[in-house]
């Protein structure tokens, strides 16, 4: 009796040991074009990480909130990400909506992705 395509199914899409501790952990997606594209290839290594986070942290939504406080998470200091999310809205990959909170206190960012990176041109 041979594996049911169900079972084929679950067995292809199966985390392997090599890209994480948990099986059914969150995963995004980064397709071959963008991952070729000048714009993505042109990033520094921060706004690749940050880009990555956010596309993690928004589980597939366009439309996200982002803080520092996040980006501590991974490593970035308060200057570093914004450094790294200007970067990311200069190339096209996000889009910077809003921001919410008081002076001094915990500042949440609105953001989208955007598919501007298609387009982008190095300008130097």
């Amino acid at each position: 009796m041979g594996v049911s395509e169900t079972s084929r199914r679950k067995l292809a899409r199966s985390f392997k040991s090599y890209e994480g501790v948990y099986p059914d952990g969150r995963h995004i997606r980064l397709t071959e074009n963008m991952m070729k594209a000048d714009a993505c290839r042109s990033l520094s290594g921060n706004a690749f990480k940050l880009y990555s986070y956010m596309k993690q942290w928004a589980r597939g939504r366009d439309e996200f909130e982002f803080s520092t406080t996040l980006a501590a998470k991974i490593g970035l200091s308060a200057k570093s990400f914004y450094r790294a999310r200007d970067e990311l809205i200069e190339k096209g990959f996000i889009v910077f909506e809003n921001q919410t909170g008081a002076k001094y206190k915990h500042e949440t960012c609105h953001f989208s992705f955007s598919d501007r990176w298609q387009i982008w041109k190095d300008s130097s």
